[in-house]
């Protein structure tokens, strides 16, 4: 996936471009969404400076990555985790409760996690 943008900033190897879907572009519907300016954070091995126009490449690769990192995993552990517990109570209500709050700290830690790494990010190249 590609989407077009201006560069914002940059920090330490990090952009932060002002980007517009490519869907966008051509569209004369009014959209919720449309002509607001969305900042992505994108890493570059380019030095880049404010207003250059880039290119935000992420993979394919990448997307499903996180679809399944942030989708398949919490369903596998919150079904898992209450289907391991659930013979030691007598309440369904319990398990129930212990396997929502351990898929959300999966997804708390995940997502820390994510901030700290940049290789959850797109990257951004000067467009030619």
């Amino acid at each position: 996936m590609t989407e077009k943008g201006f560069v914002e900033k940059t920090e330490n190897g990090i952009v932060f471009v002002a980007a517009m879907s490519s869907g966008c572009s051509g569209c004369k519907a009014t959209c919720v969404g449309c002509g607001k300016k969305r900042i992505v954070k994108a890493v570059s091995e380019e030095a880049l400076s404010a207003g250059e126009e880039v290119l935000l490449i992420t993979p394919d690769s990448l997307l499903y990555k996180l679809m399944l990192s942030v989708l398949l995993v919490p369903l596998v552990l919150l079904i898992g985790v209450y289907l391991l517990i659930s013979p030691y109570f007598s309440s369904a209500m319990i398990p129930a409760l212990i396997s929502i709050a351990v898929s959300c700290l999966y997804l708390a830690a995940f997502g820390a996690v994510s901030k700290m790494k940049n290789s959850f990010l797109p990257k951004a190249v000067k467009e030619r």
